[in-house]
């Protein structure tokens, strides 16, 4: 009786012994599982990333060769061109698409206006259109000490942030703004629509600027006659630096014509800028170029990239 149980005892301990190890060796099985899947999940991406990178090369040589045939088909630039329409292009590619648009830069306001030694339009422009913007004249005090050579005075904010930020003086591209003490997202869309970071060679084009940026850098001009200079370029963009000046003295007035500085506006661009996305499968990947377009060759090619990813 006594040996019939203990064989019955034995044979439950091996029963158990066995369900754990068949227990045992399925979490092994999954794990392998998963991590198999992980790896596969992770080449996939990575090749994902190495193709959306190449579209992403493709679809800026594409801007390069809208803004190269745009100057081949002669020096002015306006709204109404085809490189000014573009507005967000899709692209289609395998498995995904691409978008892109462009801007033009020398219709905004430059940093370098007034962040070097020379101040070509005066701070009384740059906070004019910062109120325009819904900025604060505090948040412009910010951006033109982190623009300048020597970087904020105020180092204190900038160490508390995460990560912690050590400002080296000078901006390249605009979207290291985006770490000025005080800027929030809101306040950068707004200012980036208005501003760029490239030094543009201190003209800005009439024919694409933003009527704000137009009000800051002709206060000579009433409101309502930098109204009528947008509504003139957008039925009929100037042609020439010639008309443009001549329209400018009509609305200044033979005396104010007189010591006006016709120099700083034109209606030619040298500098624009490209937002670039490429979404592939749960990729997705998204550039900024800042290019510039050479005035005697009429080649462009990309100064600054930044990925935003």
């Amino acid at each position: 009786m006594s040996a019939r149980k203990d064989n019955t005892a034995d044979r439950g301990l091996a029963l158990v012994n066995a369900l754990v190890l068949v227990a045992a060796l399925s979490a092994v099985a999954v794990l392998l599982l998963q991590l198999a899947q992980g790896s596969r999940l992770r080449q996939v991406t990575t090749q994902e990333v190495t193709q959306a990178t190449a579209y992403l090369d493709g679809l800026e040589l594409l801007v390069i060769s809208q803004l190269d045939a745009d100057r081949a088909r002669g020096p002015v630039d306006h709204l109404n061109e085809a490189w000014a329409k573009t507005g967000s292009a899709d692209v289609p590619i395998d498995r995904g698409r691409g978008r892109y648009d462009i801007t033009d830069l020398s219709g905004k306001f430059s940093l370098g206006w007034i962040s070097g030694g020379d101040v070509l339009f005066g701070i009384e422009a740059y906070e004019s259109l910062l109120a325009a913007a819904g900025l604060s004249a505090d948040l412009g005090t910010e951006i033109r000490e982190f623009a300048s050579a020597q970087g904020p005075r105020d180092l204190q904010p900038y160490l508390q942030q995460t990560p912690p930020v050590r400002p080296r003086g000078g901006v390249e591209i605009l979207p290291q703004l985006q770490q000025v003490s005080g800027m929030t997202p809101a306040a950068y869309a707004r200012f980036a629509q208005l501003f760029t970071a490239v030094r543009t060679e201190g003209v800005v084009n009439v024919n694409t600027a933003p009527a704000a940026v137009l009000a800051a850098v002709l206060p000579e001009l009433s409101a309502s006659e930098v109204a009528g200079l947008v509504e003139t370029r957008r039925d009929t963009p100037f042609e020439s630096t010639e008309a443009l000046h001549g329209e400018l003295a009509r609305l200044l007035g033979e005396e104010k014509s007189e010591e006006f500085d016709f120099s700083p506006y034109g209606v030619s661009s040298h500098w624009f800028g490209a937002r670039i996305s490429v979404t592939l499968g749960q990729t997705r990947l998204t550039r900024q170029v800042v290019l510039e377009r050479s005035g005697e060759t009429g080649k462009t090619k990309a100064i600054f990239r930044f990925a935003e990813n």
